[in-house]
Formats: C-alpha cells, structure tokens, sequence
C-alpha cells in the first residue's frame, strides 16, 4: 500500500497497481529477462524498455489467438509517463489524458481488434541467393576400409544467400504495399536506422518507390508503413554492401602521454615521456596518407 493510501500493489508472474478504494486497476507492470521491462493500463497504454516490445505481444480478448505487436500501436497507445502518473500519483491513464485535453483518452486498443496492418516487402535490393558446395556431416563420409578414416563428401545444392554488392552511391529502391483492407499508406524507409527525408512515389502496380544516397560499406535498409488506424505493418529490411569511396576522410585523434616524474622520487621514471613523443611521432606518419590526423 501506498503512503498515501490511494494505491495498492499486489505481485505475482506480475506486479498490478490497484486504486483505492474502489479497488480498480490502474497499470501491470511485466518483469522481463534482463532488465527489460513493460507496463500497461486496462486501456492498452503502455511504456517499457525497447527489448520488451519486441518480447511481448498484444492479446485482444475478442481474438485471443491473434498477436499484436506492441510497436504497431506505437503512434496511439506509447505512454512514457504511465508509471509515474499511476504509481507516483494513482492516477488512471485515461483520467490524466481526459486532465490535459489528450485526444486519445477515450481511445482503447480493444477498438482496434479489426483494424489490419498492411504488409511490406522490398523487391529492391534484394539479397542474391548463389549455389555453394557444402560440406556433409561426417556420418555422410565414404569410409576407406578397415582404417576407418573417412573421405570429406561435398553437396552442391546449397543455396547461399549473401547480401547485395552495388557499385554505385544513388540507388531506388523498390517496396510492394499491400493493403489488407483497412489503409495503406505513411511509409517509413531508414538506412542504417536513419529514417530517409520523404514519402515514397507511387509506380506501376502499386508499387513505391524511394531515391537513397548509400554510403561506403554497409547500409541497413528497413521500411514499415501503417494503416488508416495508425497501426504498424511488418518491418522489412535488407543489407546492402556499397563499394564506393569514402565521401569525407576520416580523422584519426591520438591522444599519447607518458609521465615520468611522480610523488615518489622512487617511482619516478626515465623514458615514459619520450617514448610517448617517439609513438605519438610514428604513428603520425603512417596515418599521413589515410585524410586528416590529429596528434
């Protein structure tokens, strides 16, 4: 019980917070592996640690078989506050959103039990898929006879899927949305978890389109689009290798000290310092020809 006697906890698989003394819910906080962590009201507002969504879906009484991502319902239902206003002040979600003119207080993810996410798919890049002899466990070897030594045996059927390699900065990729019946649209592409400036454009068959500048070396491209509800579809993504020049040269920082003389003459030394002048020097000049170095 809270010191004020307004709030009450009770724990078990997890841990709900009561008000009194009515005795109605205010929020469930879920424990988790680590030090992930979420908490939920009766509505469906939840805030958490990010390894939580993905671990923990949303269940709608009316279709207890169907799941829902937590991330889907990130726009409407993502409530950074909620532990503070229910445990810190044993007030309900809904009546604090009600206090400062939310529009979404009377919103309860139950009411969006039929909405459907769309889906995502990138046609473009796509990983390429190469044929790869593999290597079969050794109960597949041929034996030689009584030696029992075994000769490695290879199949050549193995698909290995590698991601693609392009040689060029500027690339559009291409994204297919579907709809499933209740929106599609508001799409949302990033490289290297870095949302891309713009919406898609519309092409031949409903599908998007969306220019990207790479940059050397791995770019992670992911996309998600929502409905008409503002739920969240399916996340895809795929890796792209760029070989290209690097836009801009790096600058190495070298930070090399060396102290000789200490509290105790006993300790002092004789060659700490120079030997950190003679590194910091040396590694200058193999660092010359690699852009701007600052030693």
């Amino acid at each position: 019980m809270s010191a004020t006697g307004n709030r009450l906890a009770s724990a078990g698989a997890e841990i709900k917070i009561w008000s009194l003394p009515d005795l109605q819910p205010l929020a469930t906080l879920q424990p988790l592996p680590g030090r992930a962590w979420l908490a939920f009201s009766p509505e469906g507002f939840f805030d958490g640690t990010d390894e939580a969504w993905e671990l923990v879906p949303f269940q709608i009484r009316s279709q207890p078989l169907r799941a829902f991502g937590a991330e889907q319902f990130f726009n409407l239902f993502f409530q950074p506050d909620l532990l503070a206003d229910t445990v810190g002040r044993g007030v309900a979600i809904g009546e604090r959103l009600r206090q400062s003119g939310d529009p979404r207080a009377d919103l309860e993810v139950a009411g969006f039990q039929d909405s459907r996410p769309p889906r995502v798919r990138i046609l473009f890049p796509q990983p390429t898929q190469r044929r790869q002899p593999k290597l079969l466990p050794p109960t597949e070897w041929s034996s030689t006879g009584s030696s029992g030594w075994r000769i490695p045996a290879l199949q050549s059927t193995f698909e290995m899927v590698t991601s693609p390699v392009l040689k060029r900065r500027e690339i559009e990729v291409e994204i297919e949305l579907t709809d499933n019946g209740s929106g599609a649209g508001d799409c949302r592409l990033f490289r290297n978890r870095t949302r891309v400036p713009g919406q898609p454009r519309k092409g031949a068959k409903g599908r998007l389109h969306l220019p990207v500048r790479l940059v050397a070396g791995r770019n992670e491209l992911s996309v998600y689009c929502f409905n008409a509800d503002h739920v969240r579809s399916n996340t895809d993504s795929v890796t792209v290798l760029a070989a290209v020049p690097l836009e801009h040269a790096p600058t190495a920082w070298v930070l090399a000290f060396g102290v000789d003389t200490y509290g105790s003459e006993a300790q002092n030394l004789h060659h700490a310092v120079a030997d950190a002048e003679a590194f910091a020097g040396a590694l200058g000049q193999t660092l010359g020809g690699y852009g701007e170095r600052r030693v």
